[in-house]
């Protein structure tokens, strides 16, 4: 047999079902002006968009993420109105505010209430080609208490200070959290706060968006970094002379934890996660678009990178790379070791107990003046043709392959190339 809902429960829902037939009511509204951050000049046709959630039907179905969306366009002068999504009762006081310009960044993240009067400030996209690679750059203290701290051409933690271009002193969290950091003996560092990049309006990347160019001047061997002051941007000038940026955004920037260290044995006791953005060409530009998906920084690009200097002409001549095979267990099983000229193809032979042959050895330069290296690798069973490497001296660079043991049908054994220059 059915059971009735109670007439109180029954009332409950004629009263969310009116309640949420008016929801595209407003609950107030939110103006400001548009401009270019860098100019200050508005910017006129931009869409801007409010969204809210909260209770609602969808599909027939009473959720409680619904969202609920107001537009409207800026004028010519940059300013703008739109209606914040309500009723405030299902929703909250307010919502998130997003804008989408003509050749402009996208800004979102933007949270606003009803009422507020905002200066919202956008940079132009970045040329293409133009923008720099970024990731997240990992510090902290072990469980064990060890320091460990972050190589940016490399794109990885290390626990040696001596080969780190951003190290941590001293670390402590909680309310009046702080975390003191050492730049490389050949480096430094230097802090650029919200107010003095004036950035009026919070929105997601903000520390990482607005200052396209690393300062020359000013950097310090030490900063100490707070929980309670307001964040910034913290510039980095690694070891190699090249120039990164970092968003620092108390009070949530410094973790109890963290997990393992990615490439290590060792778990993370406190830990600081920095969104960065890093270039390893010889310039001072930083240009990033947050919403553009700009990528990771690539280590084997960033190694052969990090060796041109702007105070010579690209060296294009002959290089001496060594090969090196391994094993799964990270033995060697094969190496050898080639000088080569550009577009002359060798072969040569390794020593290993492999005996791998390795054929059409190629150098070549791109446009970027970066050396890339082609090569097959011929064992009695298998022959297995690269991509471009693009080899450095600072660490080897590695490629995943597959042989074949003729002895065993032809089981796949994995074996892995290392190419270093000498």
């Amino acid at each position: 047999m059915r059971q009735r809902s109670s007439p109180a429960l029954r009332f409950v829902i004629a009263f969310l079902a009116l309640s949420l037939g008016a929801a595209c009511d407003s609950g107030g509204s939110v103006s400001g002006v548009l401009v270019e951050y860098r100019t200050n000049q508005p910017i006129g046709g931009a869409r801007v968009e409010i969204t809210a959630r909260g209770w609602g039907f969808s599909d027939g179905q009473l959720v409680w993420d619904k969202a609920y969306m107001h537009t409207s366009r800026t004028a010519n002068d940059g300013t703008f109105v739109v209606d914040v999504p309500g009723p405030p009762f299902l929703t909250g006081p307010g919502g998130t505010l997003a804008v989408t310009a003509a050749n402009h960044q996208k800004l979102n993240g933007v949270r606003v209430s009803a009422g507020d009067n905002l200066l919202l400030q956008t940079m132009p996209h970045a040329p293409r080609g133009t923008g720099a690679a970024g990731g997240i750059a990992r510090i902290g203290l072990t469980t064990g208490q060890k320091p460990f701290g972050w190589i940016f051409v490399e794109n990885r933690v290390t626990l040696n200070a001596d080969e780190a271009d951003l190290f941590p002193l001293a670390v402590s969290h909680g309310r009046e959290g702080s975390v003191t950091l050492a730049a490389h003996v050949d480096g430094g560092l230097r802090f650029v706060s919200r107010s003095e990049q004036e950035i009026a309006t919070p929105s997601y990347g903000m520390f990482l968006r607005y200052l396209n160019d690393a300062p020359t001047e000013g950097y310090r061997s030490t900063i100490t970094l707070e929980t309670k002051q307001e964040g910034g941007t913290l510039f980095v000038r690694t070891q190699d002379r090249r120039y990164a940026k970092l968003a620092w955004e108390p009070p949530g920037a410094i973790m109890l934890g963290g997990g393992r260290i990615p490439g290590t044995d060792e778990q993370a006791g406190i830990a600081l996660t920095f969104p960065f953005v890093f270039n390893p060409l010889p310039t001072t530009t930083l240009a990033w678009d947050p919403t553009a998906g700009a990528g990771v920084v690539k280590p084997e690009f960033a190694g052969a990178a990090a060796e041109l200097r702007l105070d010579e002409a690209p060296w294009l001549g002959a290089r001496t790379y060594r090969l090196t095979v391994t094993d799964e267990q990270g033995v060697t099983v094969d190496q050898a070791e080639i000088r080569l000229s550009p577009s002359s193809p060798v072969s040569a032979r390794g020593s290993g107990p492999a005996g791998y042959r390795y054929e059409e050895i190629t150098l070549t330069y791109g446009e970027d003046f970066l050396p890339r290296l082609r090569l097959s690798i011929h064992s009695p069973a298998a022959v297995y043709h690269t991509a471009d490497i693009m080899p450095n001296r600072r660490f080897a660079v590695s490629r995943e392959f597959h042989d074949w043991d003729a002895d065993n049908n032809y089981k796949a054994m994995r074996r892995r190339l290392h190419v270093i220059e000498r």
